[in-house]
């Protein structure tokens, strides 16, 4: 089972490597207009990350406005 999702990864995500290495078959390169898993694995991380960062900000920033500008 781990073999076949390591391999479903690998046909499908650049940075994850097959089980085997002799056996890595040649894929073609992906066409300039689609968006591949990759595309939205790194909007996720990057959704996630800033979300994070920006979600504390944006807390004290609206809790300083109730507090200071509608008294």
């Amino acid at each position: 089972m781990r073999y076949q999702v390591q391999e479903w990864l690998a046909e499908r995500v650049r940075w994850v490597q097959y089980p085997r290495q002799q056996f890595i078959p040649k894929r073609p390169a992906p066409h300039p207009g689609k968006l591949s898993i990759d595309d939205f694995l790194k909007l996720a991380v990057f959704g996630y990350v800033a979300w994070i960062l920006l979600a504390p900000v944006l807390a004290v920033l609206g809790f300083a406005f109730v507090v200071f500008v509608l008294k």
